[in-house]
């Protein structure tokens, strides 16, 4: 008995760790996400500083 409450608890302790495994790499994800997206929209704003210059 002991030994499979023992099976259980490392079983839910490797599940929990992997489900945290997933959303450390689905956080990791959404960051490189929102770099690309902060990174598009710099260059967006430097392109349009760059025509108002042009156009002055």
């Amino acid at each position: 008995m002991t030994a499979s409450l023992e099976r259980m608890a490392l079983m839910k302790k490797k599940t929990f760790h992997k489900l945290v495994e997933e959303n450390m790499k689905n956080i990791l994800k959404d960051k490189d996400q929102l770099e690309e997206i902060y990174r598009r929209i710099d260059e967006n704003i430097l392109m349009e500083a760059e025509k108002t210059r042009v156009n002055q």
